[in-house]
């Protein structure tokens, strides 16, 4: 199965001239990881779509939008943790930490892109006041928190380089572990957005990386060994997914998304799993032409989405 050497949220192309000119590297591209996140991108843009105008019962709305927004974020994180793993963690420093810092510059400008026309189309909010809360992420702009974590996560990605790059895989499981324990953090400490985005908050709407790392961990272990259907990690897997809809069964409600809980987390896995294994077949020529097409250009298409949204409803409302 060829590796997928692109940016992890999108195209890369300089740094897919780079492999090509560095001996022992090669230009290729997984499609399958670009399949997986072509589902993602095309299940969030439906999601915040009927957000906006919602379409069909309000019961078919509620478990659309809990669906997508329980599955989508860690589904980026695994494809981010293994796309890091084969085209920075496998790589020097030197060669990674360009491409790494150029990730966080990316999903930065993303993000402050979409917080302005947030602040302009949907709080009709025109003075300088309400653009410099975002820029010094005073105030996370809704339908881009995600974007912000993102960032954040290159951000560790380049800081901890040789620590993730050397880490056995006892020393990942015991991140893993470390993640789903952060999901009992005591949110009510938190209030700024930033720490926020690292660690999660009661009053906010973010999408923690302590929490969700779990996920961007569990696809650097995948990269490392080759792993597509796993015997027992793919059983449990489901079970953890069975506990959720158990939770739902029994209690009548969701796990609480905002902030992030323990059965919340781990009740993805089985979700994420299915699209990872969904991922590896073809959809035919023309299908896996317009996910590849999606799964390249991920940023570019959440961006134009949103502020496509935002304008509309400027316009409309």
């Amino acid at each position: 199965m060829p590796e997928n050497t692109s940016h992890p949220l999108g195209s890369d192309s300089n740094a897919n001239t780079m492999l090509k000119g560095r001996p022992g590297h090669q230009k290729s591209r997984n499609p399958a990881l670009d399949r997986m996140k072509g589902f993602l991108v095309i299940g969030m843009v439906l999601s915040h779509t009927f957000n906006f105008y919602p379409i069909g019962s309000m019961f078919f709305h509620g478990v659309f939008s809990t669906y997508i927004s329980t599955m989508t974020f860690p589904g980026f994180m695994f494809v981010l943790g293994y796309v890091s793993q084969y085209a920075y963690f496998s790589k020097d420093k030197s060669y990674a930490a360009r491409r790494i810092l150029s990730g966080f510059a990316k999903a930065m400008a993303a993000f402050y892109i979409c917080g302005f026309f947030y602040t302009i189309f949907m709080q009709r909010n025109f003075s300088p006041q309400g653009i410099f809360d975002k820029l010094v992420l005073r105030e996370l702009p809704s339908y881009s928190e995600f974007l912000l974590s993102f960032a954040l996560l290159y951000l560790v990605m380049y800081l901890f380089f040789p620590f993730i790059k050397n880490m056995s895989d006892r020393t990942l499981f015991i991140l893993c572990a470390c993640s789903l324990g952060m999901t009992f953090f005591p949110y009510h400490l938190v209030t700024h957005p930033l720490p926020a985005s690292i660690v999660g908050c009661e009053n906010l709407c973010t999408f923690p990386l302590a929490q969700y790392g779990i996920y961007f961990l569990t696809g650097i272990y995948f990269c490392r060994r080759k792993i597509v259907f796993h015997k027992w990690m793919y059983p449990l897997s489901l079970l953890c997914t069975a506990c959720f809809l158990a939770y739902h069964f029994i209690l009548g409600q969701f796990p609480i998304l905002f902030p992030p809980t323990f059965i919340r987390v781990l009740g993805t896995t089985g979700i994420v799993y299915t699209y990872y294994l969904l991922a590896q077949k073809s959809f035919g020529k023309y299908g896996d032409a317009v996910l590849a097409f999606i799964g390249k250009h991920t940023l570019a298409i959440l961006v134009v989405h949103n502020v496509f949204l935002f304008g509309s409803n400027f316009l409309l409302k």
